[in-house]
Order: C-alpha cells, then structure tokens, then sequence
C-alpha cells in the first residue's frame, strides 16, 4: 500500500492545500507523505478567522481531494489514454437524471474501453495509477469530520431544492451528473486494487513459504 501510497497520498493532501489557500485559511503545518505508526501518512493543518462561511469552505477543504483526484485522473488519462476522454466526459452536467442509468451506461463503455485496449501495456499502466488515485482520494475520517457540518448543510439544501423543483432542478442535476462519473470510477477502482493487493498477498506468502522452506 505504501508504494501507490506515495504518489497519491501528496495529489491528497495538496488538494487540501490548494483548497485552504483558496478559502482564505492559513496553513499552519503539512506533509505531503509521512507514514507512521497511527496510519497516518499525510496532513494538512489550517487555521482561520469563523465567519458564516467558515462551515462552507471547511466542506470544500475537507472533500477537495474528490476535486484533485478527478483533476489528476483527467490529466493522466489525457496524456496516457486520450481515447478514453469521452468516457470521463459523459454526461457531465447534462443526461439523463436517473443515476443508476447513468452508472450503467458509463459501466458499460468501460468494458468497451478494456476489451478495446487490455492488449496494450500502457493502457493498464494508466488503469493502475487512476484506480489507486481515485481509491486514496476518498477523504478520510478526519476529512469528514471537519467538513461535516457545511455538508451537513449542503446536503439540506440540496433536498429542499428537490422538494421544491423536483427531480428536474439544476442542482439534482449536477449532483447526479457528478456521482455517475465519479461512483463508478470508485467502484473499478476498488475492485482493480483489491485485485492487486490480493495478488500481491498471495506473491508474498508463496515467497515466505519458499524462503522458509530453503532454510
């Protein structure tokens, strides 16, 4: 874990970084990767004046990884995959409203992609660094904590949004628009890095035995 770790744990951390700066708050301390013992492996510590915005910009500080993670995976797959743009792009901020056909559809032309490029070795170069970027951009419980309330508040808003204009409102819109990029993003992420850590599990156990059994 260490290994990916140590390039995504920094794209992390400078999106909190870059988030604070935006939002007026001063950063005290950061590491952009230090593992230790707690679990650890990165931080950024703001401080700042409260002010009836401060619950908003600590949700943005707090979920700006989500921002950088899909910045870092745009960029990497305009450079490593640029066929597969069109894939990140769809239905962005337009489509249909229905998420799950949202999901299914951007499921859908990720096969296609695979079955089109799994013969390529760059192609699953690519797969590999943008699976672990959007696994390590998930804001931690920390994250979380801090941002709670302005979510909190967001996720309010959002639903008196619905209620009052319906399914049809700009901001369910976006907010679906978003999820069905970035949720099932998450999901092959996670399978393709549970797959390799499995892999990786099971290499070293064989290694062991093979050591202990020369000696």
């Amino acid at each position: 874990m260490l290994l990916p770790a140590s390039f995504c744990v920094p794209c992390h951390e400078l999106s909190h970084y870059l988030a604070a700066k935006i939002s007026g708050h001063k950063v005290t301390s950061m590491s952009l990767f230090s593992p230790n013992k707690s679990g650890t492996l990165g931080f950024v510590e703001h401080s700042y004046k409260p002010t009836m915005l401060s619950p908003f910009t600590n949700a943005f500080i707090g979920m700006a990884p989500l921002i950088g993670g899909f910045i870092a995976v745009y960029l990497l797959t305009a450079i490593l995959n640029p066929d597969t743009l069109s894939l990140l792009k769809m239905n962005m901020f337009v489509g249909s409203i229905d998420i799950q056909e949202n999901v299914m559809k951007f499921i859908d032309a990720s096969s296609r992609i695979i079955l089109t490029h799994y013969d390529k070795p760059i192609f699953w170069g690519w797969y590999v660094l943008v699976a672990n970027i959007a696994v390590f951009s998930v804001p931690s419980l920390a994250d979380f904590q801090g941002a709670t309330k302005g979510v909190l508040i967001l996720l309010t808003i959002y639903i008196l949004s619905v209620a009052h204009f319906g399914l049809t409102s700009g901001f369910h819109g976006l907010i679906v628009s978003l999820a069905s990029i970035y949720v099932p993003i998450l999901l092959l992420s996670v399978v393709m890095v549970g797959f390799t850590l499995v892999l990786l599990f099971v290499i070293n156990l064989t290694m062991t035995h093979v050591l202990t059994t020369k000696n």
